[in-house]
């Protein structure tokens, strides 16, 4: 199953932008911004991501038979992750607010920590860092066992407009369970989008500083 997990994210992460344009801010740029402001997503946070043993196992066959298998593929896996949303959204509906404002608390909070970049509500700023996109929802994990999982792509813009940093990542939880098992105790997701919350920023700013 580990095999399958990149294909898993690339199909759960297919709305993210694309990586094209500056991958890594250079020292100069980064040395000066000292304070910029958080923009959030058009769509806000997506109750959006899903995979499962169906979903990679069609688009990994699809891509084996060229441009036609990997559209059939495709469109399997897409109606998969569909229903796997569907299926999902007792659990996953009305977060949207608490992913939203979790990820922005943790991207502020590692900026400032490590990367000595002051958060500003509003007024002016030496940049401003754009969330493209934030997903959020599961992704399959073993048998009916499923991790929470959080999807972002950022973009930093320079006070004049210019793009100086793009990327995009993502995080899982330590911990697995089923379906049934989350809405017996609903906090565990909560907390499990905490921990997700935490490492993805961690991960986006470690990007940041390399």
């Amino acid at each position: 199953m580990k095999s399958l997990r990149p294909l898993a994210l690339l199909l759960c992460v297919a709305s993210l932008c694309a990586c094209a344009g500056p991958g890594k801010i250079s020292a100069q740029n980064r040395a000066a911004i000292h304070s910029m402001r958080l923009i959030n997503p058009p769509q806000g946070a997506e109750a959006d991501c899903y995979s499962d043993s169906t979903s990679q196992a069609a688009g990994m066959v699809g891509a084996q038979f060229g441009l036609i298998g990997g559209l059939v593929g495709g469109a399997i896996a897409a109606s998969d992750i569909n229903a796997g949303v569907q299926r999902w959204a007792p659990l996953t509906s009305g977060r949207q607010d608490e992913v939203l404002q979790l990820v922005r608390n943790q991207v502020e909070k590692e900026f400032l920590q490590s990367g000595k970049v002051h958060c500003l509500p509003n007024g002016a700023s030496d940049a401003q860092l754009e969330f493209k996109r934030i997903g959020y929802g599961v992704t399959h994990a073993g048998a009916q066992h499923f991790r929470v999982i959080i999807v972002a792509s950022v973009e930093m813009k320079k006070a004049n407009g210019e793009v100086v940093w793009r990327t995009s990542s993502s995080a899982e939880s330590s911990a697995c369970r089923t379906l049934e098992e989350y809405k017996q105790d609903p906090k565990t997701y909560t907390d499990s989008l905490q921990e997700v919350a935490e490492s993805l920023a961690a991960k986006l700013i470690t990007a940041y500083q390399s």
